[in-house]
C-alpha cells in the first residue's frame, strides 16, 4: 500500500507513505465509525489511520516511523542538504473542511514535526518543492469546494514566517482544475523551483 516515495540527496534513505502495517482494505472486518465520513469513492470504507510516513535505509532493514496518527501523508521530500523531510497531511476524517492540509516538516534523521504552513488542500497536496536554499517551500494553496478561492502558487519558510502568496493577481487556475461528476481534475499537481524561479501548471479556459 505504498502510495508515495522519494529518495534522500545522498542515496541512502527512502521515504515513503504506506498504510500502516496489518491494515488491510480487503478483508472483512467491524469498524467502528464515530465522524463523518466513513468512505470514498475509489477507496472504499476508511480505515481509522490514513498512509503514515516511513524511511527505510537503501541497505534494507526495519523501516522507521517517522509520522503517523489519524492523519493522511502524502509526498514526502527531502530537502537539498537532507537535514529536513518535508510532507503533506491532512486528518483522516477532515479531508474536504478545514482548508484542507498542512505543510509538516520533520528533521531528516528523526524527531519531532511541526507545520510550516496551513491550507494546503488535498487535492493539490501534490504540488510542493523544496527550494535550493534548503530554507523555503513552494506549494499550492486552497482547495476549492472548501474554501471557494481560486489556488494560489505559495512560498513557505521552515522558520515559520507567514507563507507569501507569489500568483496573487494571476487570473489563470494555480494547478490543473479540470472536473466533473466522476472525478476531480488530474494529479498530482507538479511544482519545482531553481535558484530563481518556481515552476507550476496552469489551467487555461
Amino acid at each position: 500500500d505504498v502510495t508515495d516515495l522519494c529518495w534522500s540527496a545522498d542515496g541512502r534513505f527512502i521515504a515513503y507513505c504506506a498504510q500502516p502495517p496489518g491494515a488491510d482494505p480487503g478483508t472483512a472486518k467491524i469498524r467502528e465509525y464515530t465522524r463523518f465520513p466513513i468512505a470514498y469513492d475509489g477507496l472504499g470504507q476508511l480505515e481509522p489511520e490514513g498512509p503514515a510516513l516511513y524511511v527505510v535505509p537503501l541497505a534494507g532493514g526495519q523501516p522507521r516511523l517517522m509520522a503517523g496518527g489519524p492523519y493522511t501523508h502524502r509526498t514526502p521530500a527531502y530537502s537539498p542538504d537532507g537535514r529536513w523531510l518535508a510532507c503533506t497531511r491532512v486528518e483522516h476524517f477532515n479531508v474536504y473542511r478545514d482548508g484542507g492540509g498542512e505543510l509538516w516538516l520533520l528533521p531528516g534523521e528523526g524527531g519531532e514535526g511541526r507545520a510550516v504552513a496551513g491550507g494546503g488542500g488535498f487535492h493539490q497536496s501534490g504540488a510542493m518543492a523544496w527550494c535550493p536554499d534548503n530554507r523555503h517551500l513552494l506549494y499550492i494553496s486552497s482547495h476549492m469546494q472548501v474554501t471557494g478561492r481560486k489556488p494560489e502558487l505559495m512560498l513557505a519558510s521552515i522558520a515559520g514566517d507567514a507563507p507569501v502568496s507569489l500568483t496573487r493577481g494571476f487570473d489563470r487556475f494555480v494547478g490543473f482544475g479540470g472536473s466533473g461528476d466522476l472525478r476531480f481534475g488530474a494529479g498530482p499537481h507538479p511544482v519545482a523551483a531553481d535558484a530563481r524561479y518556481g515552476y507550476f501548471v496552469a489551467g487555461d479556459g
